[in-house]
């Protein structure tokens, strides 16, 4: 296994309009770690991974392995496997002949080729499989098929490019505890492509956010959700997505609704009464009034919309009396997290934020109706209005 060490790597695609896919990137990816490029489509970050391949060849910048520069290097001298989100298996070929082709290929001696190719279908539980064909496999025993395979050949990095994205909800979670126990067991280096933000968050050791060809942010899953960078990491780092209200500073507070909140514990940088913000609160940090954890939070009446019940909580869909945001970074953002870059409910209090509130399985709040909900004060997110930088987060 190798590090993967990006310099100022740029690329960019011609035709009528010119896109910049990478820009200058620059990066580093320990030896054994398990990376994860994330981000809306079009963010680059395919177009990263095949430049790390040899697909995709750099207009300018360094790729290395280690110390080896491979910039211009063709694909199979790099040594690195890639699995693709549609598997790419040899339809003409068994399990066992699909797992063993790279190895065959190779010269590699007949019994080695067996013991390895039954090593790893024990591994990826396809013992009983070895004899069939890809058309003869569900989505999920192919995936684990193309696995098998790229192991088999003991690279220098694994590449993945949206190799979950086929798989239905089940077999995606459970090929993705595979996954990760496979990277417990292996400690391959690993660069990881998706869209998914489920997928990164459970994968990744670190995560990059991508947008534009460019980085927003790396960091491991915890600090990208706990204290994102910026507004576009926020709104794409979230299941359901972070809450966005515009709000001005009046006198060290800020009004929802109805409501006056003190910003006085947070550290902003810029105190002038009447500095437009926007506020951001995760849906996890309220709850109905009746089971706040502390009688004290701020209250807000909302209009409540939807309500979904999930068994040990409630998940209210609610429209709130503050402005909503509307800019292009949030709904690229929520777009590409899988959710709609309008108001969630079309048509529905356009004038109004709509808001994800998970609260209590108990609560008694019912679509139609005007309740109240809490919420922790220390745990907003401030960010700045011209910028979409973060100015302060949870205390």
């Amino acid at each position: 296994m190798s590090s993967i060490r990006l310099d100022s790597a740029r690329k960019v695609f011609r035709g009528r309009d010119e896109v910049v896919a990478a820009d200058s990137v620059s990066l580093l990816i320990e030896e054994g770690e398990f990376f994860v490029l994330v981000g809306p489509s079009g963010s680059g970050k395919t177009t990263l991974l095949r430049l790390i391949a040899g697909l995709e060849e750099a207009d300018s910048g360094k790729i290395f392995l280690d110390d080896d520069d491979v910039t211009d290097l063709r694909p199979r001298d790099r040594d690195i496997a890639m699995v693709f989100q549609d598997y790419a298996l040899y339809p003409q070929l068994s399990v066992r002949d699909n797992i063993g082709f790279g190895l065959k290929r190779r010269k590699v001696p007949k019994d080695r080729i067996q013991s390895k190719v039954t090593e790893l279908a024990k591994m990826l539980e396809l013992e009983n499989l070895l004899d069939r064909k890809p058309g003869q496999l569900s989505g999920g025993q192919r995936q684990r098929v193309a696995l098998a395979r790229a192991i088999a050949r003991e690279p220098r990095a694994f590449l993945m490019d949206e190799p979950l994205s086929n798989l239905d909800a089940n077999l995606r979670a459970s090929t993705r505890t595979q996954l990760a126990h496979l990277h417990q067991n292996l400690k391959t280096t690993t660069v990881f492509v998706t869209h998914d933000q489920v997928d990164a968050m459970s994968l990744g050791e670190r995560v990059a956010v991508m947008r534009d060809g460019r980085f927003e942010q790396i960091d491991t899953p915890t600090e990208l959700y706990e204290n994102p960078a910026s507004l576009f990491v926020a709104a794409f780092i979230g299941s359901p997505p972070i809450n966005l209200f515009e709000a001005e500073i009046q006198n060290g507070n800020i009004l929802i609704g109805d409501t006056i909140v003190s910003l006085g514990s947070k550290s902003l940088n810029d105190r002038a009464d009447g500095r437009g913000l926007i506020i951001g609160i995760r849906p996890m940090d309220f709850e109905d009034h009746s089971y706040a954890l502390d009688p004290n939070w701020p209250r807000i009446t909302v209009d409540v919309l939807v309500r979904k019940s999930l068994g040990s909580e409630t998940e209210l869909t609610v429209a709130v009396d503050a402005r909503p945001v509307h800019r292009e970074d949030v709904a690229s953002a929520l777009s590409g997290a899988g959710f709609s870059a309008d108001n969630l409910m079309e048509g529905i209090a356009r004038d109004n934020a709509i808001f994800n509130v998970r609260a209590h399985a108990k609560t008694q709040a019912i679509a139609g109706s005007k309740w109240q909900i809490a919420f922790d004060p220390d745990r907003l997110y401030v960010f700045n209005r011209e910028t979409g930088e973060l100015e302060c987060g949870p205390q």
